[in-house]
């Protein structure tokens, strides 16, 4: 009998215990590097430790605080200042015309941190509705861009480009591979800096002295020039606090 009222009291304070035991939030998953991630809602994402950096995590949600015109919506990205310097948290927003948004980070630099690489969609007109991939170096202030290349496009027939990362030239840094979906018959049209060299696939790597990331030639080099370069007038370059900055992509970065 005793040791059957033991067995009760005992299951008794287990209950007791586990009602009084406070919800914890479930913890950001874990990121891999080149991971893509689709922006729905609010998301959180953990990337961890490395030599060169602190572990951080990347924060993203529809802006509350802007509307933006018809057939558009707002993103604000957040990330941390991983350099130690107590700096507030990079704000990044973006506009989709399609409310959609990936996101994916990988070290296309080779300085141990993350670039942010992110693909929206923006509209030119009515008829041609197209994806841009950016690739914005974060981490230092001020932050700046270092390729704008369109992915998507439906002029003037659908056309489209995989993107994925990989060591292209085998120099021990991760280059930008854009892989051509279907036939490559069809020509895509838009701003020349803006359009992939023509070809199946054409990988980007990481131009040094330019700061930009670059077209590979077959010899495994960055390319001394390309119809993808960076425009001038929007590409990366000063954004002053609490002011915002239109890029190619209908979107505006502030810091």
């Amino acid at each position: 009998m005793g040791d059957h009222m033991d067995s009760i009291l005992i299951a008794g304070a287990l209950l007791l215990a586990t009602l009084a035991t406070p919800d914890v939030p479930a913890a950001a998953p874990v990121y891999k590097s080149g991971e893509w991630i689709e922006v729905t809602g609010p998301t959180e994402v953990t990337l961890p430790d490395r030599a060169e950096r602190p572990g951080f995590t990347f924060v993203a949600d529809h802006d509350p605080e802007y509307a933006g015109p018809l057939r558009t919506d707002s993103f604000l990205l957040q990330l941390p200042d991983v350099r130690g310097h107590g700096r507030p948290p990079i704000k990044i927003q973006l506009e989709s015309r399609d409310s959609s948004l990936r996101v994916a980070f990988a070290d296309l630099t080779g300085d141990g941190v993350e670039e942010l690489v992110t693909v929206c969609c923006t509209a030119r007109s009515s008829e041609a509705r197209d994806e841009i991939l950016q690739v914005w170096v974060w981490n230092e202030r001020p932050f700046f861009r270092v390729l704008d290349v369109l992915v998507k496009g439906n002029l003037p027939a659908p056309w489209s480009y995989t993107p994925s990362f990989r060591d292209a030239n085998a120099d021990g840094v991760l280059d930008l591979q854009l892989t051509r979906d279907g036939p490559t018959s069809v020509n895509p049209t838009g701003p020349a800096y803006l359009i992939p060299p023509p070809g199946p696939s054409v990988s980007y790597g990481f131009d040094r002295t330019e700061r930009k990331l670059k077209p590979i030639d077959f010899g495994g080099k960055v390319k001394g020039s390309s119809n993808n370069r960076m425009n001038p007038t929007t590409g990366g370059g000063l954004v002053a606090d609490r002011q915002r900055r239109r890029s190619p992509a209908a979107g505006y970065a502030e810091r």
